[in-house]
Order: C-alpha cells, then sequence, then structure tokens
C-alpha cells in the first residue's frame, strides 16, 4: 500500500515546488520539469531506499523513472552523469540486465570523461558474465577495459575476471589455496 502511494504521490512532487524565481527553474512555458524537483525526487527515493529490508522492484522502477527523467531533461548538468549511472545500478540490481547494460553503455557513450566511465564497461561485462552467463560477451568488454584503460585498476581487475571466466566456485578455491601454498 506504501509503495503505491509512494509511486502515485511522485507525479505530484513534480508539479508542487515550481519556484520560477531560480536560475535552475525551467521557463513558465515550458513542460520541463525543475531541475530542483526532480532531485527532491530522488533524494526522497534514495532515503526511502535506505530504509528497505528487501529488494523492492516498485521502488526500483521509481529511482530509475527518476533518475532518468533528471538525464532527459539536463543531461549537461553536473549530476546528470551520476543520476545515469545511478539508474544502471540499480537497474543492475533489481535484475533488469539488458536496461542496466543499456545505461551503462550510455554512461560511456556520452560521459567519456566521467570518473565512473571506466567502472560502467567494466560492470557490463560483470551482468555478462554473472546475470546473463556470456562468457564470450564477457570477455569481450572485459577485454575493452583493459583496452581503453590500460594502466588502472579496473583494468586489473578486468584481467582477473578474463582469467577466472567459466571457472567453477571450486575450482577458483583451489587455485587461491595452490597459490596461497606457493607463498
Amino acid at each position: 500500500m506504501r509503495k503505491t502511494i509512494l509511486i502515485a504521490f511522485v507525479p505530484f512532487l513534480f508539479a508542487a515546488c515550481n519556484n520560477s524565481n531560480t536560475e535552475t527553474s525551467a521557463p513558465k512555458n515550458s513542460t520541463k520539469p525543475v531541475r530542483d524537483t526532480l532531485v527532491h525526487v530522488i533524494e526522497l527515493l534514495e532515503q526511502k531506499l535506505k530504509t528497505q529490508q528487501t529488494i523492492d522492484y516498485n521502488l526500483g522502477a521509481a529511482m530509475v523513472n527518476a533518475y532518468m527523467d533528471f538525464f532527459n531533461n539536463y543531461p549537461k548538468d553536473a549530476a546528470a552523469a551520476d543520476y545515469l549511472f545511478k539508474a544502471a545500478e540499480v537497474s543492475m540490481n533489481v535484475k533488469q540486465c539488458e536496461k542496466a547494460i543499456e545505461l551503462f553503455q550510455k554512461v560511456n557513450d556520452v560521459y567519456p570523461n566521467f570518473g565512473k566511465a571506466s567502472f560502467a564497461l567494466f560492470l557490463q561485462g560483470f551482468i555478462y558474465e554473472t546475470q546473463l552467463n556470456d562468457i564470450t560477451k564477457a570477455k569481450e568488454i572485459y577485454s575493452q577495459v583493459v583496452e581503453q584503460y590500460p594502466d588502472t585498476k579496473i583494468a586489473e581487475d578486468a584481467k582477473a575476471s578474463i582469467a577466472n571466466l567459466g571457472k567453477s566456485d571450486e575450482e577458483l578455491i583451489k587455485e587461491f589455496e595452490k597459490k596461497n601454498k606457493v607463498k
């Protein structure tokens, strides 16, 4: 019941707080939501998420929609890249794999200099590997990480992921134990 009320309440938040006296407000004749209102909705949803004990798919969908509303209306805003990345993370966590991959790719395409762009690419490979069980595509993406970000920690992680692709948990444990005995 509370989930339904929250989702039903979100559109009303967009209509409220229309303060056209600030720099970040949309013009009076525009149908573009006011930036501050979008941020407020995102903050409310993020606070709600922090109180959750289990995955709430409706809340996840509402959060992705709020992040995407911000990104679509204010793509040049300093917060847009981070909100797009968060939309992808939430999609990944609620098992919307294709949507998450699409959004992580959009982070790379639209914001190639964003600090988390390399991680967005890596997470695409991670989704292919762990959620979609597509080892071939995972290896391709991990290889792109190594190629595009060669001297980074994330490239090291991608190399390790490539080395461990397709191995069972038992194989990984045996290799780990073997390495520890050698030391």
